[in-house]
C-alpha cells in the first residue's frame, strides 16, 4: 500500500495501483481486515475449485480430520457457520464422499460428522494450495511479521485463549 504525500490522506493503491481507495475506508481497521479477507477467500476459492469444495467445506474437513468424529452442532459452533448454511455445506461434502453424517438414535435431530478416507486423501491434496494461497497474500511480510499478524488475529478471536493454535 501507499499512501499520497497529502498529509496521510488521499487514495492507497493496491497492487499495481488500478484500484485507489479513499483514506476514510484504509484508516479503518475492520475495512482492510474485510478487504483482505475476502482477496484471500477469493483466491482460496480459485484454488480449491478443482476439489469441488470452497473454503468453509475446507474448515469443516480440517475440525473433523484433526478433532476426530463430531457432533454437527459442535463443528458448526467451533467455525460459527449458521445453521441452514451447514446443512447445505455438510449435504455437499456427503455427496462427495468426503464426510458421513450419523443420526443419534437418541435425538434423531441431532448427527455426528466423520471424516471418511476420501475426505483425508483430499486434505492431502488441498493443504498445498491453501499454503501458496497463503503466501501469495503474505507475500509483502517477512516471518517475523506474518508471526506477529498472526498473534494479532489469534488476540482478536472470542475464546482464542481456550484453544491451543499452532
Amino acid at each position: 500500500m501507499m499512501r499520497s504525500s497529502e498529509g496521510g490522506r488521499g487514495k492507497v493503491g493496491w497492487g499495481s495501483g488500478a484500484n485507489r481507495l479513499p483514506w476514510a475506508l484504509t484508516r479503518r481497521t475492520g475495512f482492510l481486515l474485510s478487504l483482505l479477507g475476502q482477496l484471500s477467500r477469493d483466491a482460496t476459492e480459485q484454488a480449491l475449485e478443482p476439489l469441488r469444495i470452497k473454503p468453509h467445506h475446507y474448515g469443516l474437513l480440517v475440525v473433523l480430520a484433526e478433532g476426530g468424529p463430531a457432533p454437527q452442532q459442535a463443528v458448526r459452533e467451533s467455525l460459527s457457520i449458521e445453521k441452514s448454511s451447514m446443512v447445505v455445506f455438510v449435504d455437499h461434502l456427503e455427496r462427495l464422499r468426503l464426510v458421513e453424517r450419523h443420526r443419534n438414535p437418541e435425538n434423531r435431530r441431532a448427527c455426528k460428522l466423520t471424516l471418511t478416507a476420501a475426505g483425508r486423501e483430499l486434505l492431502s491434496e488441498a493443504k498445498p494450495l491453501i499454503e501458496k494461497v497463503e503466501e501469495a497474500v503474505l507475500a509483502p511480510l517477512d516471518d517475523a511479521q506474518r508471526r506477529h499478524l498472526h498473534q494479532l488475529l489469534l488476540s482478536l478471536l472470542p475464546h482464542s485463549g481456550e484453544r491451543t493454535h499452532g
